[in-house]
């Protein structure tokens, strides 16, 4: 793969292919400063570094603390005078797995924007981060938007709810206010996009060119989001690193998650489930904890398809064309589920607990034809093989192939590269591509997953100009052999120290989940 002209100055145009979006704040100006901005709600003072001006911690919506638990967050604030955006606003509630330190607050609905400066109608990104809707944050050094602002980008992260407080659906329980409790969290992410429709342009955005984006469970909001009644047209392109369209629970199996976590609580549903509106977010996370250290199934806070953000699930609406006008991009890592399963529960046969996606009934059965198509592989590593599929590699083909017989353009990459050091040495596990994507090598999930060193950090330079290309061109083969994704061909680009395009990579192991996933 040749590496094309990265990190100078780019091209900022709308799109030939995007939608046109009237900005209802287009009057809104860069102040005399470049690290002044006047928004809707006020005026706000940001930070200059190096060509890039940051501003952090902006409320997008109002407090959904007390009576506004478990609901759409109410507009966001106005004040007067101008307001400091330098530092990040607290993580949303969340255990102390994914967010760097940060303070916890149910007050968190907040976003931060890198710009570089004199930007005019540049190119956006949105990005959702993941960490199975229970943890993560957007002050994750993972997700530093200087390295795509100095680029020419206006790069958005944002906060959302997470677990209990953004997907525990309690429509039968506490009544017709509660109907969307279940998506609180996606419409805390819709909420961002519509403020960065209105006033992204004030930061040089053109919010007629925003490309949305996000990883795991981000990947999957991404598609909700993109697909749900309320956020069409928000955005104009797509990018979902390990995500998938199928990982939602009907209205009966949300009620019945919900029905289990108040008796996590200790709360009888029917008689005591409004006390959860008012316990303090303390004693909701402890239940929490406890209710995700034995949960009724993988995953239990997820969308819910509700009959009204949701009419049916985002891989059914992506079947139906929901998505056809948005360009996607969208791929997995060669060996996801070894970041989850230790390897002494991976040598066990895995049980009904393990999959997301697929009928618990069908995992003998496929356990079975792993076992005959790969004899002679380790069990561990045949297990970590089947649960990468089922959780990301499989839902994520399914996108790709609804949304290209829908007549959409999408472009499919794997992740192959392995960690030169580390617990993860010799693999590709779930989220080692972040480090690649944003060319950040120093943080808390490259350490993790990719070891003190990055294997191949020219691929992260590679990588990272992949991704702007398709930010820019709402495709990402600028300058490079990338042929978009048919089913007939299958062709991928796998990423890895020597990267290239590939037709039907693992074919054999695809063709097993036939008629399953």
């Amino acid at each position: 793969m040749t590496n094309p002209r990265h990190g100078l100055s780019r091209r900022h145009f709308l799109h030939a292919g995007s939608l046109s979006v009237a900005a209802p704040l287009a009057a809104c100006a860069v102040g005399t400063s470049p690290d002044l901005v006047q928004i809707g709600q006020g005026r706000l003072r940001g930070v200059r570094d190096n060509g890039v001006v940051a501003f952090r911690g902006i409320p997008y919506a109002g407090d959904v603390r007390g009576m506004g638990r478990f609901r759409p967050a109410p507009p966001p604030p106005t004040w007067d005078g101008v307001r400091p955006a330098m530092s990040f606003g607290p993580s949303p509630v969340q255990g102390v797995r994914l967010r760097e330190g940060m303070p916890i607050a149910e007050d968190c609905l907040t976003l931060n924007v890198w710009a570089p400066e004199n930007a005019h109608q540049a190119p956006v990104f949105v990005w959702i981060y993941g960490g199975s809707n229970v943890g993560g944050t957007s002050a994750s050094t993972a997700y530093d938007g200087a390295t795509f602002a100095r680029a020419g980008i206006v790069c958005v992260t944002l906060n959302y709810r997470e677990g209990a407080f953004g997907f525990l659906a309690l429509h039968d329980l506490l009544g017709a206010p509660y109907a969307l409790s279940g998506n609180a969290a996606l419409t805390d992410q819709i909420a961002a996009l519509r403020w960065v429709r209105d006033n992204i342009a004030a930061f040089g955005g053109n919010p007629g060119h925003v490309v949305l984006g996000g990883e795991s469970a981000g990947a999957k909001n991404v598609l909700a989001v993109a697909t749900s009644t309320e956020g069409r047209g928000l955005c104009h392109g797509l990018i979902m690193e390990s995500g998938g369209g199928q990982t939602v629970f009907s209205p009966d199996e949300a009620t019945r998650n919900a029905r289990a976590f108040c008796a996590t609580a200790g709360l009888d549903p029917d008689r005591e489930a409004a006390r959860l509106r008012t316990q303090s977010a303390t004693r909701l996370l402890a239940a929490q904890e406890q209710f995700l250290a034995a949960p009724p199934c993988r995953f239990p806070f997820r969308s819910v398809v509700d009959g009204q953000l949701l009419k049916t699930s985002p891989l059914a609406a992506v079947q139906a064309g929901a998505i056809r006008d948005l360009p996607l991009l969208i791929g997995s890592n060669a060996d996801e589920s070894h970041l989850f399963l230790p390897a002494n529960r991976a040598a066990e046969r895995p049980r009904r607990s393990d999959v997301a996606n697929m009928n618990p009934d069908d995992l003998p059965r496929m356990e079975d034809a792993y076992d005959a198509h790969f004899p002679a592989m380790d069990p561990a590593e045949r297990h970590w093989r089947l649960l990468t599929a089922e959780e990301y590699w499989i839902p994520t083909l399914r996108v790709a192939e609804a949304q290209r017989a829908a007549g959409g353009a999408v472009w499919m990459y794997r992740f192959d590269t392995p960690a030169a050091r580390g617990h993860f040495v010799g693999l590709a596990p779930h989220a080692a591509e972040l480090a690649y994507v944003w060319d950040i090598t120093h943080s808390h999930v490259t350490r993790l997953v990719n070891g003190p060193k990055l294997r191949a950090p020219d691929l992260a330079r590679e990588m990272h100009a992949r991704w702007i290309a398709f930010i820019e061109d709402l495709r990402p083969d600028r300058g490079v052999v990338w042929p978009s994704y048919d089913p007939t061909t299958r062709q991928t680009m796998v990423f890895n120290a020597r990267s290239d395009v590939q037709s039907d990579p693992r074919g054999d192991e695809r063709a097993l989940w036939t008629g399953v996933l």
